[in-house]
């Protein structure tokens, strides 16, 4: 278990594959655990509400400068490495989004 200020984070575990799903959809099951993972962050962030909220990551984080030029240089440089882990983090999303929709293609024109 993690904690995060007052928040307790479980440990995580490999999802299990709902294979119900996967069949009502057509695909099958992912095999490993990034792939896994990318479907659940795709299908996540995919959803009219998880749009939404990557719109605003996206505005939030990439669409405003690493660097804050006001700052003291001993308080901009470690701002500005904190402001690339936020973006790095959402290129991160995007990136696990993007594979999944590849892997998806592949595999419709694999079974064609």
């Amino acid at each position: 278990m993690i904690r995060v200020d007052e928040i307790v984070v479980p440990e995580i575990e490999p999802l299990a594959p709902d294979e119900a799903m996967f069949k009502q959809i057509g695909q099958r099951p992912p095999v490993d655990v990034q792939e896994e993972m990318d479907a659940a962050y795709h299908a996540l962030f995919s959803s009219r509400h998880g749009k939404r909220v990557l719109t605003h990551l996206v505005q939030m984080t990439m669409g405003t400068p690493s660097f804050d030029h006001t700052l003291p240089m001993d308080r901009a440089v470690p701002y500005g490495f904190g402001r690339e882990g936020q973006n790095a983090l959402v290129r991160m999303i995007i990136r696990f989004m993007r594979r999944h929709e590849a892997t998806m293609e592949g595999k419709t024109q694999t079974r064609n």
